[in-house]
C-alpha cells in the first residue's frame, strides 16, 4: 500500500466501500493527514488516526439520570444513533478530540508517522 493516496474522482457503491476499507487501515496503523471537503465547502486538512497507541484514554460519562435507574431501565434506555456507513470517526492529533469525515469526500491521505 502506497503510503500518500490521491482521490481524484467521486466513487459509490463498492468503491467508496474499498475506498473507505483502505483509509482505515491506514488511519489503523498510521498517524495519517487526511484532507477533505467539509460539509461546509471549505478544504480541511486533518492530522488523524486510529491507532490506539497515539489515543490517550477516554473516562466514561454517564448522564446524570443514571446514577438513580435500575440496571433493566439502563438496558432499556434509548441506544445511541448508528453513524453513517461511510463515515469515518478518527482521533485528531491537533484538536485532541473525535472528529469524522465522509468518505467520499476525501481529497488525500498521507502516513505522517514515517512507520
Amino acid at each position: 500500500m502506497s503510503h500518500e493516496v490521491l482521490y481524484e474522482n467521486h466513487v459509490t457503491g463498492p468503491a467508496l466501500d474499498d475506498r473507505k476499507h483502505e483509509i482505515e487501515l491506514m488511519l489503523k496503523n498510521h498517524i495519517c493527514e487526511v484532507t477533505f471537503v467539509k460539509v461546509d465547502g471549505t478544504l480541511r486538512t486533518m492530522i488523524c488516526t486510529t491507532n490506539g497507541s497515539h489515543i490517550p484514554a477516554q473516562p466514561v460519562k454517564m448522564p446524570k439520570k443514571a446514577a438513580n435507574l435500575t440496571l433493566d431501565q439502563l438496558l432499556e434506555s434509548p441506544k445511541p444513533k448508528a453513524k453513517p456507513a461511510h463515515n469515518i470517526s478518527v482521533w485528531c492529533m491537533d484538536n485532541n478530540a473525535w472528529r469524522s469525515f465522509k468518505v467520499a469526500n476525501v481529497t488525500h491521505v498521507k502516513v505522517i508517522d514515517g512507520n
